[in-house]
């Protein structure tokens, strides 16, 4: 990696000042999960967290590896972890969460532990999606987008958000997603959202799910929740998981959703 192409307080580089000043070689490792302001993460294919520190002049070192706490080859972990502090929360493709703290020198690792009972395992439910997780920081949560499959389909949307308190290590609720093919055709056909013909179209039109989902970090926090195929974001209260509202005409740009 480059360092340099990392902006800091004390040493900010405008973009057409940026310059390649050395490199940090992660070989077999990938991804960057920042955990400060000059350091970083990255997911190594033997099962550890590698954390990079960055000097003042954006040159890095590797500053120590975690334990292995997933296996590569049988239950991998996802790219799509999200922040907690000094924290990073990871799901495994067969649904085990994995949180490491990389605020220690050597990063450190919490057990790993279940997003779904064994009865939920045999009605099949995965994770799933590009961008399946987000965290509410100030209250714990943990939103994860799930559907029913087999086993390599962690990539299909989800019809489900499930909510999870990160302290108690344990699921607290399910958000039923909206239908998102039938609100994007609702207003292209002129159609009257809640009508007849409205619901109609709900039932005739299937639910392919989303792809992604984010969420606000202030104290009445909203999931922003797309289908990668379709024109728009469907608006959710986090708490209780209502349909506020849909943002319309989004168009498609692809899966990946951001906050300020």
């Amino acid at each position: 990696m480059c360092g340099a192409h990392v902006r800091t307080s004390q040493n900010p580089i405008a973009p057409d000042e940026m310059m390649c000043v050395g490199t940090v070689p992660i070989t077999g490792c990938a991804g960057v999960f920042p955990t400060g302001e000059r350091s970083f993460a990255t997911l190594c294919g033997d099962g550890t967290a590698m954390e990079v520190a960055l000097d003042a002049d954006g040159r890095g070192h590797i500053t120590g590896h975690s334990e292995r706490f997933f296996d590569p080859v049988e239950d991998p972990v996802t790219m799509a972890g999200v922040r907690w502090g000094s924290r990073w929360v990871f799901a495994s493709f067969e649904g085990n969460a994995h949180i490491v703290d990389f605020a220690p020198d050597t990063p450190q690792v919490a057990p790993a532990w279940s997003l779904f009972s064994e009865e939920e395992r045999g009605e099949r439910w995965r994770v799933g999606g590009l961008q399946h997780l987000a965290l509410h920081a100030a209250t714990g949560r943990l939103f994860s987008l799930v559907h029913h499959d087999e086993r390599g389909s962690h990539k299909a949307p989800g019809q489900e958000v499930w909510v999870y308190d990160l302290a108690q290590r344990q699921q607290v609720a399910r958000f039923t997603l909206p239908n998102f093919m039938a609100a994007y055709a609702t207003p292209q056909f002129g159609v009257t959202s809640g009508g007849w013909f409205h619901r109609t179209l709900q039932r005739w039109i299937p639910s392919d799910g989303a792809h992604s989902l984010v969420v606000t970090q202030d104290g009445a926090p909203l999931l922003f929740v797309r289908n990668a195929e379709v024109g728009l974001v469907a608006v959710l209260d986090a708490r209780s998981g209502e349909h506020v509202r849909n943002l319309e005409n989004a168009g498609i740009a692809g899966p990946t959703l951001g906050v300020d």
